[in-house]
């Protein structure tokens, strides 16, 4: 079939490089499951320090290589990943001291370098110290495009002339659409699944339960998110000091932080976000694609992803609110299952990651593989 002389070569997959997570979670995993699909292979890079990527491991099939502890180390073996894997560009992620090295690294190496902004780096950066913003700003300058996930990041790059907005590309978060799934549920389980956040508003929650339970003794509140390390912090305090306060031990449950949030979606009705940023919260699409019926704040961007009264609900952040929303649906169960499939079919039709997919594939072949 081939000449002499002739070599057969194997094409070489493209490939990702991600850096500065401080470990691969299910939402990152999900991402690189879909671009997989699209012949794009992801390589993840991180500390791992609670050992939470193990865990993902066993549910996804993704690449990863724990970084070393000691920088110089790292720093060497961020370079062997480069020259091993070949990267079409990084994508990197600020959280850690050293991440500046890297990306000056993967500078001059000449491999293209994406940073991708979760949130805290905009929404604080008037709050940053002063040698945080040079940071930043380095890594903004380095970087080919940026890559933004929160509604309302460019009004804030506007506002302070942080970077151009030519390099600025909006990709809200998705997830993936498992077929299976149930909208029965045997107990009032009213869950809030995020880290404890002073933005988050947890403590509206809390003041809501003795409201709730003056209808529904039976009612139970999970919330998961606290981080378990001494000493704790002011938000997680103020939570179990209101537990306590309002004499509601038997109806609350707090639980750490989790890399299996889909145990406790399977077990909830209603799903709670009384957070100043709604959209496009990771949790509040995992929870609407279980078919979980949302309540959240009345924050600009709510509308984006919720209908009032159609897939969810948005009220103002005050416990009564709350309250009244969650005995609403508790109180009307197809109501709540109506608003449940409304809630699935919006992630199906709009947040399905492997649509998402796509998009990415494109941006990266038009902005940055040219």
């Amino acid at each position: 079939m081939f000449s002499k002389g002739m070599k057969m070569t194997k094409k070489r997959v493209p490939c990702i490089l991600v850096v500065g997570l401080e470990h691969v979670l299910p939402k990152q995993a999900v991402q690189a499951e879909a671009l997989a699909k699209r012949g794009i292979r992801t390589v993840y890079y991180a500390r791992d320090i609670w050992n939470l990527t193990e865990t993902t491991k066993k549910m996804f099939p993704i690449e990863f290589v724990k970084a070393p502890n000691n920088i110089i180390l790292a720093c060497f073996c961020y370079l062997w990943l480069l020259l091993k894997y070949r990267p079409k560009h990084v994508e990197i992620f600020f959280c850690m001291d050293w991440i500046p090295v890297y990306a000056i690294l993967t500078f001059i190496t000449r491999i293209p370098l994406v940073f991708i902004c979760r949130g805290g780096e905009l929404l604080y950066w008037k709050q940053h110290r002063m040698s945080t913003r040079i940071i930043l700003s380095l890594l903004f300058k380095l970087s080919k495009i940026i890559i933004c996930t929160e509604y309302f990041m460019e009004e804030m790059i506007r506002r302070y002339h942080i970077f151009d907005l030519k390099k600025f590309f909006f990709f809200h978060n998705r997830t993936k659409v498992y077929k299976d799934y149930t909208i029965e549920r045997d107990e009032k389980i009213i869950l809030f699944l995020n880290s404890f956040k002073a933005w988050r508003h947890p403590e509206l929650i809390i003041q809501a339960v003795p409201l709730v339970i003056k209808r529904f003794p039976d009612a139970k509140f999970v919330l998961v998110g606290v981080t378990n390390i001494s000493p704790r912090t002011q938000v997680e305090e103020r939570v179990r000091q209101l537990i306590k306060e309002l004499e509601i031990e038997d109806n609350v449950k707090i639980e750490p932080f989790t890399d299996n949030p889909w145990k406790y979606y399977e077990m909830s009705s209603i799903f709670v976000l009384p957070a100043d940023i709604v959209f496009c919260n990771f949790s509040l699409i995992e929870a609407m694609e279980r078919g979980i019926p949302p309540i959240v704040s009345n924050i600009g961007g709510s509308e984006r992803i919720i209908e009032h009264r159609v897939n969810g609900l948005i009220v103002p952040q005050t416990p009564q609110d709350i309250a009244d929303a969650i005995i609403l649906l508790l109180d009307d169960e197809q109501l709540r299952r109506r608003m449940g499939e409304a809630a699935r079919a919006t992630i199906l039709q709009q947040y399905d990651i492997d649509e998402g997919s796509k998009i990415l594939e494109n941006l990266y072949k038009e902005k940055i593989w040219r």
